[in-house]
């Protein structure tokens, strides 16, 4: 818990690791899961704040592609009618 207080994330993964290996049913190591967790997605939402005021927000013209031509298509080339 400390290390996810801190904001050291592996570091409280690598030791809720070690203690769910030596003690799985204890109830300090079922604790500490939900507390992990929580700390995983508060880090995660940190650095996807980060991302958002950082991005490069590119904006662009929209076309209306869909608008009917007036005039025909030529297919046939001039100069090999002749």
């Amino acid at each position: 818990m400390y290390f996810c207080a801190i904001g050291n994330i592996e570091a409280a993964e690598s030791r809720y690791e070690i203690i769910e290996e030596l003690a799985p049913d204890h109830p300090d190591t079922k604790d500490v899961f939900p507390y992990l967790m929580n700390a995983r997605l508060n880090a995660g939402k940190k650095r996807m704040e980060e991302e958002e005021r950082t991005r490069i927000n590119v904006k662009t013209n929209t076309t209306d592609i869909t608008i009917q031509r007036e005039i025909k298509a030529v297919f046939a080339n001039k100069e090999t009618i002749a």
